[in-house]
């Protein structure tokens, strides 16, 4: 049986993002917080399939690396 996690999204209020890292000095925290809005709103997102051709092979989806690994 599993345990999902609930995830929570700080995209909305940087404020709160910050506050997640808040032993961090305010440089860092506030670049934190725009990296993690950003990856929020699909930033990270890359269709150029660029990561299986730098690697040589497909990449494999998170869920099934983690599938085989249980």
């Amino acid at each position: 049986m599993t345990n999902p996690q609930k995830v929570k999204d700080f995209s909305a209020n940087g404020g709160q993002v910050r506050q997640a890292h808040y032993d961090r000095p305010e440089t860092l925290a506030s670049l934190l917080a725009d990296s993690d809005t950003g990856a929020s709103k699909g930033g990270l997102f890359d269709d150029s399939h660029a990561l299986s051709q730098l690697i040589g092979r497909p990449t494999t989806p998170f869920s099934a690396t983690v599938a085989e690994a249980i």
